[in-house]
């Protein structure tokens, strides 16, 4: 059997073992990116790309004492059928099994979609969230972050801005309040001139454009092709399995506040 073959045999079963490892499709695992978790594929590429940039910072900041690390702030959504299937979800489990936070420093915001999850484009907002981990609660108030909800995502406005609003203004809250900053502005109309701007591949660098022509060439074998997309799925996770960021091991209380539209 020539080698290649070998290789491509073993990355199928790796493949499959690890689509196999998939968990409870109520509670999904994160996903690669862990900050963004668009299981409802409603988000734009450019506010992932934010939530996940700015959350890659925001763990990475220590208080001047030390004493405060791994703060992270982690998106969801979810599609469901009718907004009765919504009560199925159990926010406080689902950050609990991701582990948002060091030391309970985390927070989660969930969006819920009524429609066919077949359709992105004709699913309608319907229920928002936003829970904290048991040391965050002394930074973020209920009432607190049912304000931010009401003055972004539940407004008018569009709703990829109102969400990367949302995010900039929980960053605010976080290092404010937890790292003591003495300010924490942002720009929404420069974030409007990114969004129109915004270039998809732009966050691939040479390698995967190479790899992307590799399977799209119409000059290489199959089994280039094959092992290439094997182990792209690899990287990117397969159902959650492969991850790279993960939680920080925090656990909430159950402290959150619920919006409906």
């Amino acid at each position: 059997m020539k080698p290649v073959f070998k290789v491509f045999i073993l990355l199928s079963l790796i493949l499959l073992f690890l689509t196999g490892c998939k968990t409870d499709d109520l509670y999904p695992d994160p996903t690669n990116e862990f900050y963004v978790n668009d299981f409802a594929d409603t988000l734009v590429p450019a506010v992932e790309s934010t939530i996940v940039r700015e959350g890659e910072r925001l763990y990475e900041e220590v208080s001047e004492d030390g004493e405060i690390s791994g703060v992270q702030i982690v998106f969801a959504t979810f599609a469901v059928e009718s907004e009765s299937n919504i009560a199925e979800y159990n926010i406080t489990d689902i950050y609990n099994q991701w582990g948002i936070g060091t030391d309970d420093m985390g927070i989660l915001v969930v969006y819920f979609y009524v429609g066919d999850e077949d359709k992105p484009e004709e699913l309608v907002l319907s229920e928002v969230y936003i829970y904290t981990g048991f040391t965050m609660e002394m930074y973020l108030s209920p009432i607190e972050a049912g304000n931010i909800l009401d003055e972004t995502i539940m407004t008018d406005m569009d709703e990829s801005m109102s969400t990367a609003q949302l995010l900039y203004e929980l960053l605010t809250v976080v290092y404010v309040e937890v790292f003591e900053y003495e300010a924490f502005n942002y720009d929404m109309d420069e974030y409007q001139i990114y969004l129109d701007n915004y270039d998809d591949y732009g966050d691939y660098d040479d390698i995967w454009g190479w790899v992307i022509y590799v399977i799209l060439s119409p000059y290489s074998v199959w089994w280039e092709k094959g092992v290439l997309l094997i182990a792209a799925a690899l990287i990117f996770g397969v159902g959650g399995g492969v991850v790279k960021n993960i939680g920080g091991g925090g656990k909430s209380g159950g402290m959150g506040i619920r919006r409906r539209r």
